[in-house]
């Protein structure tokens, strides 16, 4: 158990150590605990150009011209999913130097293995997002032209119903009893240009 004089030593001397107290010593105080920057926040880490990425950026807002907030997010995500697998895949290489190296340690195979998984699941993340930004924008321009073209199929409107004039019932004309040949056993044709005596 500390004594009451070590406890007033210990508050002393933790008023005089109040830790980074300028903007860049608390930045760099913040990444202290940084180990490869593959499950933080930030987007860029201090070793990485900030040109670099605007460029990257620009390049593929120019190619994929997100026009909605979501597909803006969607993209945004995709810039990340890619510069993530970049900086794995760098780490990587890095990494790789104890397959050459005698001195290599179980510490780099397990970074290895590492930067391996990460940079996979960030590759999956960038074409699950780009697949899902093809989808939104197909859905866009299928709306936009279906709203050019006019009123949609099967909704066109019908003119007023008109009840059908009743049918003009016509007698058609009875045909003549056929007159019976007993002679010949059949019947005598009704045609008027065959005589009788011919039918006969």
């Amino acid at each position: 158990m500390a004594t009451q004089a070590q406890i007033d030593a210990n508050r002393i001397n933790a008023k005089k150590s109040t830790g980074p107290r300028t903007p860049e010593g608390k930045a760099r105080s913040r990444a202290n605990a940084l180990r490869h920057g593959l499950c933080g926040t930030a987007i860029l880490m201090d070793c990485e150009q900030e040109d670099e990425f605007n460029e990257i950026v620009d390049d593929l807002l120019e190619e994929w011209q997100p026009a909605t907030a979501t597909e803006k997010m969607v993209f945004y995500k995709m810039v990340e999913q890619y510069w993530l697998s970049r900086r794995a895949t760098t780490q990587l290489a890095e990494s790789t130097g104890y397959l050459i190296d005698p001195d290599g340690d179980e510490k780099d195979a397990r970074n290895v293995s590492l930067m391996l998984r990460y940079s996979q699941t960030a590759m999956r993340g960038f074409f699950k997002a780009m697949n899902e930004l093809i989808r939104l924008q197909k859905n866009r321009k299928q709306i936009q032209q279906n709203q050019s073209e006019g009123p949609e199929i099967g909704f066109v409107s019908q003119p007023e119903f008109e009840p059908a004039a009743e049918p003009i019932q016509t007698t058609a004309p009875q045909p003549p009893n056929p007159i019976w040949n007993a002679v010949a056993g059949t019947f005598l044709p009704l045609d008027p240009e065959i005589p009788c005596e011919m039918a006969a």
